[in-house]
C-alpha cells in the first residue's frame, strides 16, 4: 500500500483528501511553508512536515521536499496550492509519482494573457484581453473605463482586481515589463467555477459550481453545484487539446445573452474538491490511473449540493449577504449547507486549528506588512518569476 504526501495544508482542501484517502493508503502525511497551517490539527494526517519557502529560498524547499520523500518513502505526491509550480518544474527530480501536470503547461495557463490566447474553443470564448506593461497604456482603453476589467496577469482570489476602475483608482496601479497587467472587456452575467481531474488530457472527475457567498469579490466561502453542460464540454475539449494532467479549476461568466465565457484558470486544487471528493470511487482518480471509473469513465457532482467554509461565514458571509440584501437568508442558508471543516470523528481543524492557523497569518501579515490575504499565500505563491534549477535558487523578478 502507498505512503501520500499531501502539501499546502493550509488549505481546507487538503482535510478533504485526508479524509478521502486516509482509510485506502499506508500512510497519508502532510506539508506546508507555515508552522500551523489548519489541516495539521486533523487526525487524518499520519505527521506534519515543514519545508522551507520556495520564494525565500528555492534550494532549501528543493533539498526540503527531496529529503521528506526519500526519508519517508513516499510513493504519490499530491500537491495543493502554488507550490504545484516549484514542484512540477523539479518534477523529474522529486523520485516518486506527481500528481499534477508539466510546469509550462500550467504556467501559461495561470498567466492570464498566455490564457487569453490558448484558452478559447467551440465552447467558450475568451474576453477581449490587452497586455498593460505601463500606465500610460491605460489611456488607451477604448470607450467608458466601466466596460473594463484590470488585474495583474499573475494574481490570485481577485486581489487586487479592478472591476470598472475610475481613473483615480487606476492611479494607484503599477504595471511594468516584468510584472504586466491585463484589460478585459467586461463580461456581465452569472459566474461559475468548475473543478476537473485529468490523467493524459482526459477528463475523469468534474463538478460546476457558484459561489453564493464571497470573502470580498475573492473566494467563495458559500458554494453550490450545478450540472453545466457547456462548461464541461469546454473543459473537457481544452483537456484534450492541451493534453492536460492533474488538477485545474476554470472561472466563467455566462453572459447574459447565454454565451459562455472563459475567464480565467487555476492550474491546481480549489474548493471543487469540497464536492468530488464524497463521489463514490474518486481515490481511484488520485491514486490508481488504470483502475476504470465507474459511469462512463466520468465522476461528475450533480446539482444542489451545498459547502461552506463555516468560520469565515459570520464574518465574510456577513459581509456578502449584507451587501447582496440577503440578510434574511443567511441563517437559513448555513443550515442548508454543511461545513467542509468540522466532522464529529475529525474536530480538531475546526475547534482549535481554524483560529490558530488564522492567527499566524495575521502574525505573518502584521510583521511584513502585507494584507491578511496576500499573507496566505506569499511564501509560495508564482508570479512568473524564474525558477533556476540548476542555480538552484528562485530568482524573483518580482520586487
Amino acid at each position: 500500500s502507498m505512503n501520500v504526501l499531501v502539501t499546502g495544508g493550509r488549505a481546507p482542501i487538503c482535510l478533504e483528501l485526508g479524509r478521502l484517502l486516509k482509510p485506502s493508503v499506508n500512510s497519508i502525511q502532510l506539508s506546508d511553508c507555515v508552522r500551523f497551517p489548519v489541516c495539521r490539527f486533523s487526525n487524518r494526517f499520519d505527521k506534519y512536515h515543514r519545508f522551507a519557502s520556495p520564494n525565500e529560498d528555492f534550494n532549501a524547499f528543493r533539498l526540503s521536499i527531496q529529503s521528506i520523500i526519500r526519508q519517508n518513502k513516499i510513493d504519490l505526491l499530491i500537491p495543493t496550492c502554488e507550490e504545484i509550480f516549484f514542484l512540477a518544474k523539479m518534477e523529474s527530480e522529486l523520485g516518486c509519482d506527481f500528481f499534477g501536470g508539466n510546469f509550462d503547461t500550467l504556467s501559461a495557463l495561470h498567466n492570464k494573457r498566455t490564457f487569453a490566447s490558448i484558452a478559447a474553443n467551440t465552447f467558450a470564448t475568451v474576453p477581449e484581453s490587452i497586455e498593460i506593461s505601463q500606465k500610460e497604456e491605460v489611456d488607451k482603453l477604448e470607450g467608458e473605463l466601466d466596460e473594463w476589467v484590470l488585474k495583474p496577469v499573475f494574481s490570485r482570489f481577485a486581489d487586487k482586481t479592478l472591476i470598472g476602475p475610475t481613473r483615480k483608482t487606476l492611479e494607484s496601479i503599477e504595471p511594468s515589463l516584468s510584472a504586466p497587467w491585463i484589460a478585459q472587456r467586461r463580461i456581465r452575467g452569472k459566474e461559475f467555477s468548475s473543478f476537473s481531474v485529468f490523467h493524459d488530457g482526459q477528463i475523469k472527475g468534474h463538478v460546476c459550481y457558484f459561489s453564493k457567498y464571497r470573502a470580498g469579490i475573492g473566494a467563495g466561502i458559500y458554494l453550490e453545484s450545478v450540472e453545466h453542460e457547456p462548461v464541461r464540454n469546454y473543459v473537457a475539449e481544452l483537456g484534450r487539446h492541451l493534453g492536460l494532467q492533474g488538477q485545474f479549476g476554470f472561472d466563467f461568466i455566462e453572459g447574459d445573452d447565454g454565451r459562455l465565457w472563459a475567464i480565467e484558470c487555476n492550474p491546481r486544487a480549489t474548493s471543487g474538491w469540497h464536492f468530488l471528493a464524497e463521489q463514490p470511487g474518486v481515490e481511484n482518480l488520485l491514486t490508481r490511473t488504470d483502475r476504470p471509473i465507474p459511469n462512463s469513465g466520468l465522476l461528475e457532482v450533480p446539482s444542489g449540493i451545498k459547502r461552506m467554509v463555516a468560520f469565515a461565514m459570520p464574518i465574510w458571509g456577513l459581509q456578502s449577504a449584507l451587501r447582496k440584501g440577503r440578510l434574511l437568508q443567511l441563517v437559513p442558508d448555513c443550515f442548508r449547507a454543511r461545513d467542509v471543516v468540522f466532522r464529529w470523528r475529525d474536530p480538531m481543524p475546526a475547534l482549535a486549528g481554524a483560529a490558530i492557523g488564522m492567527g499566524e497569518l495575521f502574525w505573518i501579515s502584521f510583521r511584513r506588512g502585507i494584507s491578511p490575504q496576500h499573507a496566505s499565500t506569499v511564501d509560495f505563491e508564482f508570479n512568473g518569476q524564474a525558477i533556476d534549477l540548476k542555480r538552484g535558487n528562485s530568482a524573483s523578478e518580482q520586487g
